[in-house]
Formats: C-alpha cells, sequence, structure tokens
C-alpha cells in the first residue's frame, strides 16, 4: 500500500505541471469518478468472503462459479454506471464547480475513462478474489507494476517529454487499469515453487476452462496391461481416452460398455489385480509423469491435465 500511496503522490505531482485549471479538473474528475466506481469495492468485499468459504470447503466448482459470477455482476454493473458518467460528465463536473473550463476539460477525461469501468470492475472483483483465497501478494505486485511500470512512467513521458496535457494523462490511468485487469486475469503464471495450499486450489480453478479445451496428455504414455481382454481391455482402452475428464468413475465406464459395476469390477481386479479405481489413479499419475518430464508445464497444471 506504500508504494501504491507513493505512486498516487507521484502521479499528482505530474498533474500539477499542467497548470491549476488541470490540476482542477484532475481532482474534480476523480471525485466524480469515485461515485462511479463504489459498487465495484462493495462487491468486492461480498467475492473475497464467498471465496474464502469455498476454499475452506475444498470446493473448486464453487470457487470457480462465484469468482466468474462475481466478475460478470461487476463487469455489467460498472458498464451501467460508465454508460452514465459518459453520457452526463458534465451534469457531475458541474456538480463540483461552476468553472466552464474546468468543466469542459473534466468532462473531457471522464468520457476516457468511463470506456475503462467495466475493466476496472472486473480487475477490482479479482483482487478481492486473491485476498479471500488468502494470496495478496499477487494483486499487490501486479498493482505496483503497473501503477509505476505503466502510469508514472507513461505519464513523464507525456508531460515532459511529449508535453501532452491531462487527457493525455488519463489515458495513461486507463492504460494502467487495463493492464492491471490483463495481467490478474493470466496471474496463475506467478505461482512459483515453493507454494501453498490455497494458491495452489485458486491456480487450478483460473487454468480449468484452459484444461478442459486442451488436448489431453499423450496416452501411449500410458501402460496398458497386455494380458487384458474383452470388457477390461475395453475399459483400460476406455480410462487412457478419459482420464482427464475429472467425473469419471466406474460407473461411467461401466455405462459405457453396457455392463453391470459389479461384473466389471470384478473381471477387472481377475486379469489385473488391481481394481477400476486404482487403475485409473496410476494412469492418471504415469500421464502427470510424462507431462511433468517435459519441463514445460508447472505441477498444477499437469494435475488439471489429468483430471485433479
Amino acid at each position: 500500500r506504500v508504494g501504491a500511496c507513493l505512486g498516487q503522490v507521484v502521479f499528482s505531482s505530474q498533474v500539477t505541471r499542467l497548470g491549476t485549471t488541470a490540476l482542477a479538473a484532475h481532482s474534480l474528475a476523480l471525485t466524480a469518478e469515485q461515485a462511479f466506481y463504489i459498487p465495484g469495492y462493495g462487491m468486492q468485499a461480498a467475492a473475497a468472503t464467498l471465496c474464502g468459504n469455498a476454499l475452506g470447503a475444498r470446493d473448486g466448482k464453487r470457487l470457480r462459479d462465484v469468482a466468474r459470477t462475481s466478475v460478470l455482476l461487476a463487469v455489467g454493473v460498472m458498464a451501467v454506471t460508465g454508460s452514465i458518467l459518459f453520457l452526463f460528465p458534465g451534469f457531475m463536473m458541474s456538480l463540483f464547480t461552476p468553472d466552464e473550463q474546468v468543466i469542459e476539460l473534466g468532462q473531457s477525461v471522464l468520457r476516457i475513462v468511463a470506456v475503462s469501468e467495466p475493466i476496472f470492475g472486473a480487475s477490482i472483483i479479482l483482487e478481492g478474489v486473491f485476498d479471500g483465497i488468502g494470496d495478496t501478494r499477487t494483486p499487490l505486485v501486479i498493482s505496483i507494476a503497473t501503477m509505476w511500470g505503466v502510469r508514472i512512467l507513461a505519464t513523464y513521458i507525456c508531460v515532459n517529454w511529449l508535453h501532452l496535457g491531462l487527457t493525455a494523462v488519463w489515458c495513461c490511468m486507463v492504460a494502467d487499469n487495463v493492464a492491471r485487469g490483463a495481467l490478474l486475469f493470466g496471474a496463475d503464471d506467478y505461482l512459483l515453487k515453493p507454494f501453498r495450499d490455497q494458491e495452489l486450489t485458486h491456480a487450478v480453478a483460473r487454468v480449468c476452462r484452459k484444461m478442459e479445451s486442451a488436448p489431453a496428455a499423450n496416452p501411449t504414455a500410458v501402460k496398458k496391461e497386455p494380458e487384458a481382454t474383452g470388457y477390461v481391455r475395453q475399459a483400460m482402452d476406455y480410462i487412457a481416452g478419459h482420464y482427464a475428464d475429472e467425473n469419471i468413475s466406474i460407473a461411467t465406464i461401466a455405462e459405457h460398455l453396457c455392463v453391470s459395476e459389479g461384473h466389471l469390477s470384478h473381471v477387472f481386479k481377475k486379469q489385473t489385480g488391481m481394481t477400476v479405481t486404482n487403475y485409473l489413479t496410476k494412469t492418471r499419475i504415469d500421464a502427470a509423469m510424462a507431462l511433468l518430464q517435459t519441463g514445460r508445464v508447472k505441477v498444477y497444471e499437469a494435475a488439471a491435465a489429468v483430471g485433479y
């Protein structure tokens, strides 16, 4: 927070170089904008609590659903508030000052930031999700990086080198918000070993959709028992092609083969010396090991790819 607050001070100091009118328009526009993103911070608190509860219950599906729903809700609400801000910026500025120059400049920058409100809303919720699962490091690093690397650096260049005005400064601020949201959406790349259980759980939730559409690990890496025949061979082939499905079970395998679970369990154990569940676990472990040996995936990615 010290780094972020210091960044705001440095950012404001750059605005003062533009003159008193620009500084007045900047300060009042920030005040006017606050009324339109306050709902996002209210939803952030709710998202943090709900995600924390889902993590405590070790319910990955509920965690994903809560995070997804919260982001969509925030984007929708702030799209509406952003539209209002875009349509009536002059009215909002007139509530704080009668100065026509300040109002004119203020409404220009408010229209710029209004377009980015939905993205800002998504980033607010994602910060809450990270807070809820106990990972405060990732949003902190991203916030400081975008504040200093995007907003302040770009503002310094625009003000001191290019001699641009307040409109360019607010474009830099919007770029900061957009970059922060984009990095938070891809923040699973920030998990490094050693990691905590809650970091791993959240990372799996975030890459789940990508892994569902990704091809399964090479089935040739899975060892098959050559002596297996009949239903057992078919069951092993089915497992080799579907082990990445987290819902696979002896029930789904038996249903696919049109045999009873009891019969399949009996013949499978007789021919292979292990249960269907144990064979599925072995298959997944073998596939995960094959993925890890490539050196191109992380542990949690390999776990998600094989159905965990």
